[in-house]
C-alpha cells in the first residue's frame, strides 16, 4: 500500500529530531520498543528520593511529563 505524502506528513507531524539526535513526540522523549528502557524509566520515576515510592498513578504521571512510547 502507497501512502501519499499528506498522508506520511501528518504521520511525521508530531515528531522532531533534536540536533543531538534525540526523536520527540509532541516534545516528549520518544522511547523504543525496549523493555529494558522502559523499565529504566519507570524505576527511575518511582523509586527516585524525590518521587517517594509514588503509587501507579503519580508514576505515570511523572513519565508522562517527560517520556513518550505507544
Amino acid at each position: 500500500m502507497l501512502l501519499r505524502n499528506e498522508e506520511v506528513r501528518d504521520a511525521l507531524e508530531p515528531f522532531t529530531l533534536e540536533e543531538d539526535g534525540l526523536l520527540l513526540h509532541d516534545g516528549l522523549v520518544y522511547v523504543l520498543a525496549n523493555d529494558a528502557i522502559k523499565l529504566k524509566i519507570l524505576r527511575s520515576c518511582h523509586d527516585s528520593r524525590a518521587a517517594g515510592h509514588l503509587g501507579q498513578e503519580k508514576t505515570l504521571e511523572l513519565v508522562s511529563r517527560d517520556y513518550y512510547w505507544p
